[in-house]
């Protein structure tokens, strides 16, 4: 269950992070800085010993099974409203279900 979570969560990942139209070179000309800004902030902390174990637990945190089903929902929740057919509630319906 949790593999087939894990596989619609990476194909939906291009849409969350690039946007439906998938322009990536102009939301990395865009954002590059705060890329390279987190990356350093996260490298430059990961060397202090008190923040490695905070960042650690908080890895271990983000990534248990319940915060993923529950990111995921959220994600189906919005791409199922966006859409007009039928279909895709019903199978929203059951999924919430079997979750």
């Amino acid at each position: 269950m949790f593999k087939w979570i894990f596989i619609v969560f990476t194909m939906l990942m291009p849409v969350m992070l690039l946007g439906a139209d998938f322009a990536p070179l102009v939301w990395l000309q865009e954002s590059y800085k705060l890329i390279v800004g987190v990356i350093l902030v996260m490298l430059g902390a990961f060397w202090v010993p008190g923040l490695r174990t905070l960042m650690v637990l908080g890895l271990k945190t983000l990534v248990s099974e319940k915060v993923l089903k529950s990111i995921f929902i959220m994600l189906a929740e919005k791409l199922v409203a966006s859409t007009k057919t039928k279909i895709d509630d019903l199978w929203l319906v059951e999924l919430k279900r079997k979750l």
